[in-house]
């Protein structure tokens, strides 16, 4: 077999391959490297990896250079092949396709090729893309989340979030920000957090419940808290926790019953005015 037609075999592998020499110079590229690259043979081989690649300027939270040049550094010390955990490395679009970068994400592998002496003479660095799994993983996860933290529409100006579960860091986080969204979107007035279905309330909890409260509050919105059980309201006093900012009913029926109540009011009320809150009828 002739260097060319070598060449040619290489270039036509159907893996996305890219030859680098040990100071991280492009030496050799598959053609399917090129396609999932959006580049041109002729404008990347001789030239430097990161200076062709570098990081995404508008990711703040770019680590893409940052890991891969760590990753070919420990395939050089090594001797052996590097695999690398699933990296988002943003690629740049050419200009006749509008510039500016487009999200990616790879499975890379770095593979040392030694001579005769044990030395590197050039590194391998083959990549999978997988950024559609990615991103059907993350678009699955975004569902997972909104179904857990489901909040309902009961009325123009009311919303519901019945919480049922545990709650830790990440659902703490997803409550705010669904809720906050829902809340601007809806133009709500009122938020029902109903935790009948919380098994227990720890600190953790009731202060993300109370900064869930205080950020709804911040957009003009009232925050009714339901299904606190005996058990519930022990904790929380036990533990020193002031709900003060919130309005409290036991039964979401109530909690529905004080929504529609303050919104024909038409006026946000201070839930430290007991007595205009509780002028508000019950029922049996």
């Amino acid at each position: 077999m002739t260097q060319a037609d070598f060449q040619t075999l290489f270039e036509s592998a159907p893996g996305c391959y890219l030859v680098l020499t040990p100071d991280f110079t492009i030496v050799a590229v598959s053609q399917a490297y090129l396609r999932a690259t959006m580049t041109k043979r002729e404008d990347i081989v001789g030239r430097a990896l990161f200076d062709v690649f570098p990081d995404n300027p508008d990711d703040p939270e770019a680590t893409g250079t940052r890991n891969l040049r760590a990753s070919l550094g420990r395939a050089l010390a090594t001797r052996a092949p590097d695999r690398m955990a699933i990296q988002k490395y943003d690629i740049r679009r050419p200009a006749e396709e509008g510039g500016g970068f487009e999200e990616r994400h790879w499975s890379p592998l770095n593979s040392p090729v030694l001579r005769d002496d044990q030395s590197v003479a050039y590194i391998i660095h083959c990549v999978e893309d997988v950024t559609e799994q990615v991103l059907t993983g993350r678009e699955a996860n975004r569902r997972v989340r909104e179904l857990s933290t489901p909040v309902v529409r009961v009325h123009r100006g009311i919303l519901l979030l019945p919480l049922v579960g545990a709650i830790d860091s990440a659902r703490a986080e997803q409550v705010v920000e669904t809720v906050l969204d829902r809340v601007v979107n809806e133009q709500a007035r009122a938020l029902i957090l109903d935790i009948a279905g919380v098994p227990v309330i720890d600190t953790f909890a009731a202060d993300s419940l109370i900064k869930t409260a205080a950020a709804v509050r911040l957009l003009g919105a009232e925050t009714i808290l339901t299904g606190v059980s005996p058990s519930a309201a022990k904790t929380m006093v036990n533990l020193g926790i002031d709900v003060s900012s919130m309005h409290t009913r036991n039964q979401l029926a109530d909690g529905i019953e004080l929504a529609l109540a303050l919104l024909a009011r038409g006026r946000s009320v201070d839930p430290a005015q007991r007595p205009v809150v509780d002028t508000v009828p019950r029922r049996s």
